[in-house]
């Protein structure tokens, strides 16, 4: 069976999710920069013999809204918050890919009532050494994001495109029709394009600045649990090494043959260890 599909209106946003059901605590599900809730699918379905399990397009994403007032990653973590509230699934544990990771952390150390486990899926966690601006201060980097291809005569032309492409190439096959069956659109002309644009994921990258993680991390009380890849981006595993010195509860295990994407080339396996961290109590 499909995940439910549903809509609330949080923080002035119109935000869509999926309910993929299932018996016990809530789990939430926040996904990275430029995907969707739908590319948790095969780890969903195995999450739900543990609990209800949950994920949404956050906000500009997906079928949510667009942000009119930005993207700043201390609104993810308000999104996040109030998702938690709006469904009355406190405590939840929150697994967070990426941007989500961190918008986990920061959840469960402003509003500890709310979450009883964070999951961080290779967290954007750069050591403060490395942090500044944001990684809007690199043009070049953003530009290229600004102007990455959007559209292609069809599904199929987008999944050859893609598979070229070093981000993708590890994804596992339905995983990636997933990412593009659901997160892009038909055009007139019969193609496809991406429903985040390239401008509009430029902008949340930007507001990476508005949220400042680090003295935010010693006052995270739930257990944690920080994966990274064996190809991790570069800085990330060093910024998630450091973090767990400084989170009270935290343990850190690298993926083997994982990118920063390996929850979407390693779904089985990523499920595996979430599972694990489950059972510990």
């Amino acid at each position: 069976m499909p995940p439910r599909e549903g809509t609330l209106t949080l923080n002035g946003l119109r935000l869509h999710y999926l309910d993929w059901g299932g018996d016990g605590p809530a789990i939430v599900l926040h996904h990275a920069t430029s995907l969707h809730a739908w590319v948790w699918e095969p780890i969903a379905r195995r999450l739900s013999a543990r609990g209800r399990v949950l994920a949404y397009d956050a906000r500009g994403h997906g079928d949510s809204e667009r942000s009119p007032v930005g993207y700043g990653w201390d609104l993810l973590a308000r999104d996040l918050a109030a998702f938690i509230e709006a469904l009355g699934l406190a405590p939840a544990m929150v697994v967070g890919h990426s941007s989500g990771g961190t918008a986990a952390l920061a959840c469960a150390a402003q509003l500890p009532d709310l979450v009883a486990r964070v999951v961080a899926l290779e967290p954007v966690l750069l050591p403060p050494q490395m942090e500044g601006p944001g990684e809007g201060a690199r043009p070049a980097w953003l530009e290229a994001v600004r102007r990455r291809r959007s559209r292609w005569p069809s599904l199929e032309e987008a999944l050859r495109h893609l598979r070229r492409r070093e981000a993708y190439a590890r994804w596992r096959e339905d995983v990636l029709r997933l990412y593009l069956e659901k997160g892009t659109h038909r055009r007139p002309d019969g193609g496809v394009e991406l429903k985040l644009p390239g401008e509009e994921e430029a902008k949340v990258y930007e507001g990476r600045s508005a949220l400042n993680i680090w003295p935010l991390l010693p006052g995270v009380g739930c257990p944690v649990l920080l994966l990274y890849g064996e190809r991790p981006n570069p800085g990330l595993e060093a910024g998630i090494r450091e973090a767990a010195r400084r989170l009270p509860r935290a343990r850190v295990e690298r993926v083997p043959g994982g990118s920063h994407f390996f929850p979407q080339e390693l779904p089985e396996e990523t499920a595996a260890l979430i599972e694990s961290f489950l059972d510990e109590g």
